[in-house]
């Protein structure tokens, strides 16, 4: 066992074709660094962009302190962090779609 290991379940894994909603396409850019298939520094703008136009939707003070947790996690190039705080959003993404659609 590694110290401070970060392990990504195949079950937790975002498939390219289900990275179909906003969020869910932040946590796919964070997982391709993880599994090694972008660098984080080619990555880091991409998800910093993606952070910041979420910001600007979710506003409630939950998703503000998932979002700069998770911005903050990128620039210290803990992506499996930010890929944590990213998934919290989900949950809140799949109602606000599901509303949406009423």
């Amino acid at each position: 066992m590694t110290p401070n290991a970060n392990i990504l379940r195949l079950r937790d894994a975002i498939h390219p074709e289900a990275a179909n909603t906003p969020v869910r396409r932040v946590c796919y850019i964070a997982q391709l660094v993880l599994s090694g298939d972008i660098a984080a520094k080619e990555a880091q703008q991409q998800l910093l962009r993606g952070i910041e136009q979420l910001s600007q939707v979710l506003i409630d003070p939950d998703s503000r302190l998932q979002l700069s947790l998770a911005s903050k996690a990128v620039l210290a190039d803990q992506h499996y962090h930010a890929l944590k705080f990213l998934r919290s959003l989900l949950p809140r993404e799949e109602r606000l779609m599901a509303v949406s659609k009423e």
